[in-house]
């Protein structure tokens, strides 16, 4: 019968209870239960890890795919529409001159 250390009808567990178990000598059992719920706190801990590690991998490769789609189209309406050179025009140039930049841009589509 244990005397130090009572808890109410049918709540003894030496798995759960240091104070039951030295008192019944069962340490052992004790310290086994003690530590396969550590073993499986653990494993929790990790699957959170884990899980916490591939949603950040998916998130980075999924702007990774839309930063790489942006380049792609970016690179191929370059090509589509090469930006007029600047080189003969002047600040101060005709207003005929800019519309016919313009009407290029416009005719090409970009």
């Amino acid at each position: 019968m244990l005397i130090e250390h009572q808890h109410k009808p049918g709540g003894f567990d030496a798995g759960h209870c240091r104070d039951c178990a030295r008192e019944a000598d069962l340490l052992d059992h004790y310290h086994r239960i003690q530590r396969e719920e550590q073993t499986v706190k653990q494993a929790h801990r990790w699957a959170w890890q884990a899980r916490r590690n591939a949603t950040w991998g998916l998130w980075s490769s999924g702007i990774g795919i839309l930063l790489a789609a942006i380049a792609l189209l970016n690179r191929a309406c370059l090509r589509r529409c090469p930006r007029p050179s600047r080189r003969g025009t002047t600040r101060s140039a005709s207003g005929a001159s800019q519309q016919r930049l313009v009407g290029r841009r416009n005719a090409t589509g970009c």
